[in-house]
Parts: structure tokens; C-alpha cells; sequence
């Protein structure tokens, strides 16, 4: 979680998703899903247990995992030359 949580504080794409279009996100849809994408993260963190038996067992991901289910079903692309 905490290398997941490095790449994106890294890339500054869930911080601030509209400045990251046009050098990490395409578009104003990638920026969006990100942005509910960090939204659903920070709900989760804040509602878990700080333990792992409680992360793991916690349904407060659920969300977390539609909202990358849905980045990636906008973030997708058929080669890497496809913008």
C-alpha cells in the first residue's frame, strides 16, 4: 500500500489531477476518474482500522476498487500509441 501511495504522491496525479493532463492523464475524463479515485482512497483510510486484520477484513474498500475498476475502464488503451 505505502508503494502504491509513494507512485501516486510521486506523480502528483491524485493531488492535483487537472495539472497532471498532458503529462501524465490525457484528458479531463482521466483527471475525473482520478479524482473520484483519490476521493474514495482518502474515505477508506480514514474509516479502517490502523491494523492489517482490520484493512483486510474492512468493506470500506469496496469502493476503492470500483473507483480503479472505472480509471482503468477510461485509462485504457489498445497500444501504447493510442491517445
Amino acid at each position: 500500500m505505502d508503494h502504491l501511495l509513494d507512485f501516486f504522491d510521486d506523480t502528483g496525479v491524485l493531488d492535483d489531477p487537472m495539472g497532471r493532463v498532458g503529462f501524465i492523464l490525457r484528458n479531463e475524463e482521466e483527471a475525473n476518474v482520478m479524482g473520484k479515485f483519490k476521493s474514495a482512497i482518502d474515505r477508506a483510510i480514514q474509516a479502517t482500522p490502523g491494523n492489517d486484520a482490520g484493512m483486510i477484513r474492512a468493506h470500506t474498500w469496496e469502493p476503492v476498487v470500483a473507483a480503479a475498476q472505472e480509471a482503468l475502464s477510461v485509462m485504457a488503451v489498445d497500444s501504447p500509441y493510442n491517445d
